[in-house]
């Protein structure tokens, strides 16, 4: 065989792949001689597949289900709330998870707890103090005013030698001044919104579980890494509520795994593409595949085929929770590579007498003129561009009017208004003709400095992307619908900015307050 496979000597017992460590150290390649078969081809190993362990990695997920808010109960004082119950069907996210979550109250926003107790034990993040309560503290005396706002920091519990242990819960007082509230407190505090996002490692340190988060649009998006076992911590997207309930480790083998093909005249066999992989080792399922392992690692024929077949995969705990993973890419942005660079797969003997649908798709025309490389006001094209092979009439009709309305000047508004009139298909605007500008560029940038614009002389323009700048976009929107600048929304008073339309409640109005002295958000670059 081409790969040198027969030259090695497998070992004559077999041994299943939870017991692999103990006859055999890592990274070793292995040989299936008992397969499993799933009706996912992602799933399935076959007699004769080889499989390269490269790592044994201990990896920490968190055990979550879904929940959905239910309808209002009533209690025994006739208060009604919402109160969120689980959705059978419990899974597995590994703490690695790169998307950012939001904290959600477990009885949903605005309930009111009547003692301090009952937060303990749940820890929401903001109170708001409805009836005005003084208490003893640690120290001294402490006076809560209505409408005060308190921040959960953490639990602490006080021993003296007289008395028995009292818990606190250690607050920031209006964002300022850190208080602890006894347990004992009994007052009416209504639960506010947290919009703060969290990793679900900064959930685990700082809640207790179980807690009730919601993903965020992040987790919709493709996340692309170099690093195989990073990527695998992002191979899925979650979206909407759920519950994290405890935390536990996962013993899983990671690798890379190549099948065998047999040819049609079953005179030789081949090797097909390589696939990483990650085994959890409590999947019932491992118990049913079989395998032997190489008698002599340090073998020439063993490392040749080694370095000839497999490449090393990082080792680390970033792996993602399932049974198998297959088919990884790790190259970023596909929908933008050029067909005429793809590599032709090798020719197989046809299945039924159809036609080659990819050899019709692979007929290379000449290539077109370029149309950008005459207009230096617009930025150069992609390099991708010039090898299309496909779609380039549909490409260079929609672009033409754009250059024939395009002014002489190079302003940059009036540029951005005629890029964005080429058309509404997103399919199209990943083959374009320009250079992709992230984002984050175009966004005005946080900063800190003293040099600050004075709040009453921003533009409408200007206070959107403020707003926007410190996560108040509801802000943003009303300013733009209304036409609201910075001299005209310096005027409102805190009664108007809790009524309709604005409804800003008093974290708000803090944000806002300190907006307005020339505050803006810093960010770790």
């Amino acid at each position: 065989m081409a790969n040198n496979v027969d030259t090695i000597e497998w070992s004559e017992d077999e041994t299943t792949l939870k017991e692999l460590g103990n006859h055999a150290t890592f990274p070793c390649v292995v040989k299936v001689t008992e397969g499993f078969y799933s009706h996912q081809d992602v799933s399935t190993f076959s007699c004769g597949d080889l499989l390269k362990i490269d790592s044994f990695e201990s990896v920490e997920k968190v055990k979550a289900n879904f929940v959905r808010l239910s309808e209002r109960s009533s209690t025994r004082k006739g208060v009604r709330r919402s109160v969120y119950r689980g959705i059978p069907g419990e899974f597995s996210i590994p703490l690695s998870y790169k998307g950012a979550v939001k904290i959600l109250p477990a009885n949903g926003v605005h309930y009111i707890y009547s003692n301090i107790t009952d937060v303990i034990e749940d820890r929401p993040r903001y109170l708001q103090v409805i009836e005005a309560v003084s208490f003893k503290a640690m120290d001294s005396v402490v006076h809560l005013k209505h409408g005060d706002i308190l921040e959960g920091l953490a639990v602490i519990t006080s021993k003296k030698a007289s008395k028995a242990s009292t818990r606190y819960l250690k607050c920031l007082h209006n964002l300022q001044d850190t208080i602890h509230v006894p347990s004992s407190l009994v007052g009416q505090f209504r639960v506010l919104t947290d919009e703060d996002e969290y990793s679900l490692q900064e959930v685990i340190d700082k809640f207790p579980l179980p807690q009730i988060v919601q993903f965020g649009e992040i987790l919709s998006r493709e996340v692309v890494s170099d690093d195989i076992l990073e990527a695998f911590g992002n191979l899925d997207s979650f979206e909407g509520k759920m519950s994290l309930n405890h935390v536990y480790s996962e013993d899983v083998l990671v690798g890379h795994y190549k099948a065998v093909e047999q040819n049609q005249n079953e005179s030789e066999s081949k090797f097909i593409k390589r696939s990483a992989f990650v085994l959890p080792l409590s999947n019932p399922e491992l118990s049913e595949v079989s395998v032997q392992y190489p008698m002599y690692l340090d073998s020439q024929d063993y490392n040749f085929f080694i370095a000839r077949n497999f490449s090393q995969t990082p080792k680390g705990s970033e792996v993602m929770d399932g049974s198998l993973y297959v088919e990884f890419t790790k190259k970023a942005q596909m929908r933008f590579s050029s067909e005429g660079e793809k590599k032709c797969p090798p020719p197989r003997p046809p299945r039924k007498k159809t036609k080659p649908v990819a050899m019709v798709s692979a007929v290379q025309r000449p290539p077109q003129p370029d149309p950008v490389s005459s207009m230096p006001s617009i930025p150069p094209p992609r390099k991708q561009v010039s090898q299309t092979k496909t779609r380039d009439e549909k490409v260079e009709w929609n672009i033409l009017p754009v250059y024939k309305n395009t002014p002489s000047s190079t302003s940059p508004d009036k540029t951005n208004a005629g890029q964005k009139s080429v058309g509404d298909d997103d399919d199209d605007d990943g083959v374009g003709e320009y250079v992709e500008i992230d984002d984050l560029v175009l966004e005005p940038k946080a900063s800190t400095t003293g040099g600050v614009k004075p709040f009453s002389e921003l533009t409408v323009e200007e206070l959107q992307d403020v707003f926007k700048q410190c996560k108040m976009s509801s802000l943003a929107k009303i300013c733009g619908k209304e036409a609201y600048d910075g001299k005209i929304f310096s005027v409102f008073s805190k009664e108007n900015l809790q009524s309709k339309p604005f409804r800003l409640k008093p974290p708000d109005l803090m944000k806002l307050d300190r907006i307005k002295e020339g505050w803006r958000p810093s960010h770790t670059k």
